[in-house]
């Protein structure tokens, strides 16, 4: 309570309302804080763009979690990081590779580019990984294995995960290569499939295009097969507590069109990996409205390479954007609420 000063005392006076514009400013602060009625907050940006405060685009600095019954101050539930659920997508490029940790896990989804196995081994390291209990590779084109092979020799992989069709490259002879010399356990998924890895549970979901021409073989390494190797992307979805997330690999439109019919494309997701760096089309706007998810995440080397369709679409969902371009993006969550950062 502030009591009523008498006008001898002006120092006091200036001190009081100093205190109040202090408060004023607090005010207006937090009222750029935005917290969601799905348990989801972030700093104030441009929804559909994924800008930050200059503060956390620079440091990677996480938020204040706020309860989205009243927005106001508990617990933090994110002060231990090591009972989260964590996923980093890698600022690769034009390439995908995701590390998503959790106190009783290691995932790693696409292996990016050969060239970006520095990056991917310094992650891991920094991470504490000695071993990966599931690694997903979703298709086999050269800026999703390209550091596959190096990573199974390097880092005890205890499943591998794989589409049902084979490749005529020098990478995909990589990957096998220290497939077999280290004995790494391979599922070929041929059928929709569930699991558990610690605390966190897996849905993979296969393509059923080319059925009736297996055994496929893509023996072409120059672009003109990329339409159809990358319709051949395994789709994740991933939940841990509550939170979901959906890894799309590169699903063009006849891909996204078959797993609009899914029961998975009906969930709702917290974070949705956007297919084929920036690229854009109707069957993406379908499950953008049927997913809904609160933050999209596209793997793209630069700005250039973003279809401005795509940015409009995401904005007209709701969601945030965020591109690699900026720098690795940082989702974690305790089962509940969820924080998303980016580190350059």
């Amino acid at each position: 309570m502030i009591r009523k000063v008498k006008k001898a005392n002006l120092s006091k006076t200036v001190c009081v309302l100093t205190i109040l514009l202090l408060l004023c400013i607090l005010t207006v602060g937090c009222a750029e804080k935005i917290t969601r009625g799905d348990s989801v907050t972030t700093d104030a940006g441009t929804i559909g763009s994924g800008s930050q405060d200059a503060s956390d685009s620079a440091t990677g600095r996480l938020d204040i979690t706020t309860t989205a019954q009243n927005g106001s101050l508990g617990d933090d539930p994110f002060r231990d990081p090591t009972a989260l659920l964590t996923a980093r997508i890698l600022k690769t490029g034009k390439s995908d590779c995701t590390l998503i940790t959790a106190p009783d896990a290691v995932i790693l989804i696409d292996a990016a580019d050969t060239d970006d196995y520095e990056l991917i081994d310094s992650t891991l390291q920094a991470q504490g990984v000695t071993a990966i209990d599931c690694m997903i590779l979703t298709h086999f084109d050269n800026d999703h294995i390209g550091s596959a092979g190096a990573i199974i020799r390097n880092y005890q992989v205890k499943n591998l995960y794989i589409p049902a069709y084979t490749r005529v490259s020098e990478n995909y002879r990589a990957m096998l290569a220290a497939v077999q010399a280290t004995d790494t356990p391979v599922q070929i998924v041929t059928e929709d499939v569930t699991f558990s890895v610690g605390s966190v549970s897996l849905a993979l979901n296969p393509t059923h295009l080319y059925d009736d021409i297996q055994p496929v073989t893509i023996d072409k390494d120059d672009g003109s097969t990329d339409a159809e190797e990358n319709n051949f992307s395994l789709i994740t979805a991933l939940t841990y507590g509550t939170q979901k997330l959906l890894f799309l690999g590169d699903a063009e439109k006849e891909r996204l069109a078959e797993f609009n019919k899914s029961a998975l494309a009906k969930d709702t997701y917290a974070l949705l990996k956007l297919p084929h760096h920036g690229d854009n089309n109707g069957q993406l706007r379908k499950l953008l409205g049927n997913t809904k998810p609160s933050y999209c995440i596209s793997c793209v080397a630069s700005s250039h390479n973003m279809d401005v369709t795509l940015t409009d679409a995401v904005r007209l969902y709701g969601a945030w954007h965020y591109a690699t371009y900026d720098g690795t993006v940082i989702f974690r969550t305790d089962g509940t609420q969820v924080r998303i950062a980016q580190e350059n």
